[in-house]
């Protein structure tokens, strides 16, 4: 659990889908946010509140650490900005750095979708 956030979530009851994901999903539906944008938001917060677990192991804590500096700045601007094709250049500019580097936070991919699906249920907190 120290090591994968994936393996965290089992040790925590899903903590971060809950307290990360969910609240930035629900938080970017209550401010009005539409179609894809509250999944970006639940994205964001995960690449921007912790170094991807996944990339850690893939090009260590340096290159982990520099993926979540960046995305907390482009998760700012998104929030700073209400033009679609505007955040949407922001977004396509950090997939290109990412992909320019063979960068691929999946694991902050992966409780984007346990988000998504603990949403959808309406699954609450015991």
């Amino acid at each position: 659990a120290d090591r994968d956030m994936i393996a965290r979530q089992y040790v925590t009851g899903f903590g971060d889908v809950f307290g990360v994901g969910l609240a930035a999903l629900e938080a970017a539906l209550a401010r009005g946010e539409g179609g894809m944008w509250p999944t970006v938001f639940a994205y964001m917060a995960f690449l921007a509140s912790f170094p991807d677990s996944h990339v850690v192991r893939n090009h260590g804590t340096d290159v982990a650490d520099q993926t979540r500096q960046e995305a907390l700045a482009v998760e700012a601007a998104l929030h700073g900005n209400d033009d679609e094709t505007s955040r949407i250049r922001l977004l396509m500019g950090l997939d290109r750095r990412l992909k320019a580097d063979s960068v691929n936070p999946g694991t902050s991919a992966d409780l984007t979708v346990a988000t998504l699906l603990v949403h959808t249920l309406g699954v609450q907190l015991a």
